[in-house]
C-alpha cells in the first residue's frame, strides 16, 4: 500500500471515531468482540429523543442468523429492542446502500451508567493517541530493512516481539516517540484524578476504535521492516487470527503500556489498566517479552 493510501485510509477512520457517539463506545466495543465484527463496522445513531437509537452493522451480509442473539445481548445490556423496526438484510437499491440496523433505546439506570465517564478526561487521553499515531507514521522514513529478515519464526527460538522490535533500525525509537505523546496526556488525568477506576475507564473509551488504526500502522511497519517475512501477508484487518496481527497487538500493547507508564504508573499498574481497554490483551501481558517491550518503550527520550 502507498504512504498516500495509508494516510488517506487513517484519515478517514480517525475522523469517524471523534464522530461516533461518545457514551456508546463500549457498547460497541463488546457487541464487536461478541459477533466478530470490526469495530469501523459498528455505528450508532442517536435519535435524540428519550434515549431512542439505531446500532447499524455497515457489513454486506444480513445478521438475520446472528439476529436473536444480538437481541438479547443488547437486551441483557440494558436495552430495550423494537425487533419489528429493525432490518436484517443488506439490500442494494439502484446506487443505494441500505445496511442492517438495529432499533433500541437505552433505559434510565442505562443512561445513568454511560454518562458517569467523564468527557474531558477520555478527550484528554484520544489526544494523546492521536498525536502519539501521528507521530508513528511520520517516523515511518526512517525506520530501515531489518538485517534478520531472512530469519522465519519456526527457524529461530531466539524470534520473539521484542526481538521484531530491536531487530528493525528505528522502530524502537519510533515507538518511543510514540509512547511519549500519551504519557503527557495521560500524566495531565493522573494529576487531577489518580490512576484507579476514573482512569481506567477514560482509556477504555479513547482507545475504543483507534487500537485498528494503530494496528493498521503497525503492519505496514511491520511489512517495511520485513519484507520477506511480512511483505506479502495481506492484511485481514484487526480481528484476523495471524501473526502479523498478533505481532502488530503485542507491539501495541506494549506501545500503551509505555505511555501509561510515560505518566509515572508503575508496569504492573499500566498492565492492568490496558486488560480493560485492549481485546485480549490479558494473555498478552503475562509475557515476560512485551514486559521488556513496554520498559524499553518507555525508556525512549523525548529528541
Amino acid at each position: 500500500m502507498k504512504s498516500s493510501e495509508l494516510k488517506q485510509l487513517i484519515k478517514e477512520e480517525i475522523v469517524s471515531i471523534l464522530n461516533e457517539n461518545q457514551d456508546m463506545r463500549g457498547i460497541i466495543d463488546e457487541f464487536s468482540k461478541e459477533f466478530n465484527i470490526p469495530t469501523y463496522s459498528l455505528r450508532y445513531f442517536d435519535y435524540g429523543s428519550g434515549g431512542s437509537g439505531e446500532l447499524r452493522i455497515e457489513m454486506k451480509k444480513n445478521i438475520l442468523d446472528d439476529f436473536g442473539k444480538m437481541v438479547k445481548f443488547l437486551q441483557d445490556k440494558g436495552f430495550e429492542v423494537d425487533e419489528n423496526k429493525s432490518e436484517v438484510d443488506y439490500e442494494i437499491d439502484d446506487d443505494r446502500i441500505r445496511y442492517p440496523y438495529i432499533k433500541i433505546k437505552k433505559s434510565k439506570e442505562l443512561t445513568n451508567e454511560l454518562d458517569t465517564n467523564d468527557p474531558k478526561s477520555e478527550k484528554e487521553i484520544q489526544q494523546g493517541l492521536l498525536k502519539g499515531l501521528s507521530s508513528l507514521k511520520s517516523d515511518i522514513p526512517s525506520i530501515k530493512p531489518s538485517p534478520k529478515d531472512n530469519q522465519k519464526l519456526n527457524e529461530s527460538v531466539a524470534w520473539t516481539v521484542y526481538n521484531v522490535v530491536v531487530g528493525a533500525p528505528g522502530l524502537l525509537n519510533a515507538l518511543g516517540g510514540a509512547a511519549n505523546w500519551i504519557g503527557k496526556h495521560i500524566l495531565r488525568i493522573k494529576d487531577k484524578e489518580g490512576d484507579g477506576t476514573s482512569l481506567g475507564k477514560a482509556l477504555k473509551s479513547a482507545s475504543h476504535g483507534l487500537e485498528s488504526a494503530y494496528l493498521k500502522v503497525i503492519k505496514s511497519v511491520l511489512k517495511k521492516a520485513y519484507p520477506d517475512l511480512y511483505g506479502n501477508v495481506e492484511d485481514k484487518g484487526p480481528l484476523a487470527a495471524d501473526n502479523l496481527n498478533d505481532t502488530a497487538r503485542k507491539i501495541y500493547i506494549g506501545l500503551l503500556g509505555a505511555g501509561i507508564m510515560g505518566a509515572g504508573v508503575s508496569l504492573t499498574h499500566a498492565h492492568g489498566l490496558i486488560s480493560t481497554a485492549v481485546a485480549g490483551a490479558e494473555v498478552g501481558l503475562h509475557s515476560k517479552d512485551i514486559a521488556v517491550l513496554t520498559k524499553d518503550i518507555a525508556g525512549v527520550k523525548p529528541i
